[in-house]
């Protein structure tokens, strides 16, 4: 027993010491990012947290629509965020609870966070390969920088499909739970919404998990489990996705269109003079 507790408490320790290295930059509390991507993410999320809109009126960019911050592009006399809004709506509702730490400081505890999966994944395989596969996750570069750096989507997008693989699989249990395989839709939902372009390896994962989970049950149970379990998988997924994809038409103005796809709003000289033309987003829109 007391050895254990021990080796629990080093193993803790460890996470702790090592998991330190994900919070240097959310820590020294500044607003200013290291990249026009953070600070675009940053800007737009605490316009949603205090208006409620995703958009950022500029009624002098009408004169030089040209004119305007990297990761934004100009409609009409408007801002709207360039590229996918996945990390803007979740930094917006984590600004919207708790402020600018919650923001920063959330995707780092993400990070972190998948520590455990980790370790039950390696569980089959001693507790020296556990201990291992967390040093490697707690100090690779890589992810020791997009820990520090969340406002970026890489890290997050792989820390949810982890924890939703994690979650689908039943990796630790006699059968997998419909609440996991709930919550297992929703973390692949939030990672194909931050990056859907990674949807070519998320997917492979997420049905190997769910594969996996079916080897574990009986063969009467098998079908049974096999179609619930898809078929919340499946609801839960859409339901997640479907949020994002309203956010975007509300901000966009269309369904299919992505900030990457926009260019700035050229205007003629009777424009400046007040002419109002051509594809502008004439209202703010709420997702209120």
């Amino acid at each position: 027993m007391q050895t254990q507790i021990r080796r629990n408490g080093g193993v803790f320790i460890l996470v702790v010491s090592l998991g330190a290295l994900f919070f240097v930059l959310p820590s020294l509390g500044g607003r200013v990012f290291l990249s026009p991507d953070e600070t675009a993410n940053a800007v737009t999320a605490q316009e949603f947290a205090k208006t409620g809109f995703y958009v950022i009126p500029q009624d002098t960019l009408i004169e030089h629509p040209w004119m305007h911050p990297r990761s934004f592009v100009t409609q009409g006399a408007k801002l709207v965020p360039v590229g996918f809004l996945g990390i803007p709506v979740l930094a917006g509702l984590l600004f919207s609870l708790g402020g600018a730490w919650a923001m920063t400081f959330f995707f780092s505890f993400l990070a972190l966070s998948v520590v455990y999966p980790l370790w039950r994944f390696l569980h089959p395989m001693g507790r020296w390969s556990q201990t291992a596969g967390l040093i490697a996750w707690l100090t690779f570069p890589t992810v020791i920088l997009y820990a520090n750096r969340g406002l970026f989507p890489n890290l997050a997008v792989l820390s949810f499909t982890i924890w939703a693989m994690y979650l689908l699989s039943g990796w630790d249990a006699e059968k997998t739970k419909m609440t996991r395989v709930v919550f297992g839709g929703i973390f692949t939902g939030l990672a194909l919404s931050i990056r859907p372009v990674e949807i070519v390896w998320v997917l492979p994962w997420i049905l190997f998990a769910l594969w996996f989970s079916q080897k574990k049950a009986s063969r009467s149970m098998k079908k049974m489990m096999y179609s619930h379990q898809c078929a919340l998988f499946i609801i839960s997924l859409i339901l997640t996705a479907s949020l994002f994809a309203v956010i975007g038409w509300k901000t966009y103005g269309t369904w299919f269109t992505l900030g990457y796809h926009l260019k700035d709003t050229v205007v003629s000289t009777g424009q400046l003079a007040g002419e109002q033309t051509g594809s502008v987003i004439s209202q703010q829109t709420s997702i209120l």
